[in-house]
């Protein structure tokens, strides 16, 4: 319900209209992580990060509409932010591996698909911003969580069901040796852009539309 009321922001003419519409998709959505939390299917840190980020998605999501307008942006423009930011929020809330590795994908390609946007949209000609975000991030995400799978698989044994049951259940069971916890860590530390493996930041952000850049 909370993502038709979004998507249905997207067809109203006025802007008055698209902002209840948006403000009740995303309040939805932050009933929902609390719903997660309540029943305990995500921790404490996961509530406080995705409770965080919904509220921010609202402001960024009201803002979006505005923006495209005045840089004549293309209608799917809002589209894609919506889409990327509730990706975002099912990352940070998610309660499996599972939901995590389908959410986190979502954001890659929709995260390269709005810096292909702003490429398009530059004045600066041919860019390659797309490229080094699809080549750091993206490639070092994919090798981050399968070497997550693969731990939890040599820990707990080669049961698709692991896939399944929630991180509250299974983190004190999976025990990760030292020598794999630099490939963990390697996707989120280039995701958040940490010094040596910042590079890809400063074109990808200095060209994506400002919306998907906050």
């Amino acid at each position: 319900i909370s993502l038709v009321l979004t998507l249905l922001s997207h067809k109203a003419a006025k802007y008055s209209h698209k902002a209840v519409l948006k403000v009740a998709g995303y309040t939805l959505l932050l009933v929902l992580i609390l719903a997660l939390y309540y029943v305990r299917a995500i921790d404490t840190a996961s509530y406080i990060l995705s409770s965080f980020f919904a509220a921010l998605s609202l402001l960024i999501s009201l803002y979006t509409p505005l923006y495209a307008k005045s840089l004549r942006y293309p209608r799917e423009l809002e589209l894609l932010v919506d889409s990327f930011l509730y990706a975002l929020v099912a990352t940070y809330a998610a309660p499996n591996i599972i939901t995590l590795i389908s959410a986190w994908t979502f954001v890659e390609i929709l995260g390269f698909t709005l810096i292909r946007l702003g490429e398009e949209h530059s004045l600066e000609g041919p860019l390659t911003s797309s490229r080094g975000f699809l080549l750091t991030s993206t490639a070092t995400y994919e090798l981050s969580v399968f070497t997550l799978v693969v731990a939890s698989f040599f820990a707990l044994g080669v049961n698709p069901q692991i896939l399944l049951e929630p991180f509250t259940e299974i983190t004190s069971r999976v025990p990760v040796h030292y020598a794999v916890l630099p490939l963990i860590l390697l996707g989120f530390l280039t995701k958040a852009a940490i010094t040596p493996l910042h590079f890809w930041l400063p074109s990808a952000h200095s060209i994506a539309p400002s919306p998907a850049s906050a």
